[in-house]
């Protein structure tokens, strides 16, 4: 579950990273509609939950014959 819970919010912040570094660039080029798609997909970022696929993730943690591949 930690291993899970790791990479998911690496991810997240991943993608944070690369989107605000999108919006620095459209902002210092004055680009409003690369600044508009950018801040549109943190925000998509920001509404979804890490924890979203977490019911799944339980249901093969309580199956005992589930195999885990890492």
């Amino acid at each position: 579950m930690e291993l899970y819970l790791n990479r998911t919010f690496d991810e997240r912040r991943d993608n944070f990273s690369r989107l605000f570094d999108v919006l620095d660039r459209a902002q210092s080029n004055n680009d409003p509609t690369g600044m508009q798609m950018a801040l549109s997909s943190i925000l998509e970022l920001v509404k979804t939950s890490p924890f979203k696929d977490f019911d799944s993730f339980k249901k093969s943690f309580d199956d005992p014959d589930h195999v885990w591949e890492f």
